[in-house]
């Protein structure tokens, strides 16, 4: 694994398409990063982590829209099973996006990660463990009101 060490900034915005909060923090954070760098050479790239990692993870994206947007009054249920379940801690989840995280490293090379989403922290802290670069690239989690409730649960 090559270490980023151009001088152009490269970060890389972790979020997914589950409600509009995760988007918009993510356009404020590149509009931010526009204004701060304005004139500069920079590089963000935004990926929608959950719904590109794996299909099984792009079909539990899909359901939680589905159920935001037809029964609302299920999804207190849903966060009960993924409170219950927590696949952003299981190996089983893990095995299945690895390879999809490893090479947004190894391909981009980002000079830091940011998170926007709860559910994505966990694997890509352990993804830069295990390919010895969490000393090198620093992982930034945005806690939004739509994150706040995925956070309370871990703590």
């Amino acid at each position: 694994m090559v270490f980023p060490t151009e001088r152009t900034p490269k970060i890389l915005i972790i979020s997914s398409d589950t409600g509009g909060g995760h988007r918009s923090a993510a356009a404020a954070i590149v509009a931010g990063v526009q204004k701060f760098f304005e004139g500069e050479s920079y590089t963000v790239r935004v990926v929608k982590a959950i719904e590109e990692s794996h299909h099984l993870t792009a079909r539990l994206v899909q359901l939680y829209n589905w159920i935001l947007r037809n029964r609302q009054h299920w999804m207190k249920y849903f966060y009960w099973c993924m409170n219950r379940v927590r696949p952003e801690t299981r190996e089983f989840f893990h095995k299945r996006c690895v390879g999809y995280v490893a090479n947004l490293f190894e391909r981009w090379c980002p000079h830091i990660v940011v998170s926007v989403h709860p559910l994505t922290q966990h694997i890509f802290a352990r993804v830069l463990k295990e390919l010895k670069l969490a000393e090198h690239i620093p992982l930034v989690s945005v806690v939004t009101p739509a994150s706040k409730f995925a956070c309370d649960r871990s703590s």
